[in-house]
């Protein structure tokens, strides 16, 4: 908060210093931390939904051979899913996301992110 000037440094054009307000430096994640934080939610999350999309909504892989599209919608759609609720219920983080050590903040505010 900048220091108020008095009335009497006015009168005399005196100016008073001027504290700056500055921004704390955030940390950005490099690359491979979300790299790292990307393929855990892939393992994590989309690799039982195509499990049981292959294995339980399809016979096997026969049937996926011919339904591919439908086989990786069945995965892909409830994937995406999961992670807009966890984007909206945690803050941000996802599974992956939290075991990197990551949080997702809105960077002109300094605070946590809106879902929209």
């Amino acid at each position: 908060m900048a220091k108020k000037q008095r009335f009497r440094d006015t009168k005399q054009n005196r100016e008073t210093k001027k504290s700056e307000v500055s921004k704390p430096k955030i940390p950005f994640a490099g690359l491979s931390l979300r790299m790292k934080a990307f393929l855990t939610d892939v393992f994590m999350l989309l690799m039982p939904l195509l499990y049981i999309s292959i294995y339980l909504i399809f016979d096997g892989l026969e049937d996926v051979a011919e339904h591919r599209l439908e086989a990786w919608l069945y995965a892909i759609v409830p994937f995406l899913f999961f992670l807009t609720l966890f984007m909206a219920k945690d803050k941000g983080r996802t599974p992956g996301a939290r075991a990197q050590g990551l949080k997702v903040i809105n960077v002109h505010l300094l605070d946590e992110p809106t879902l929209l």
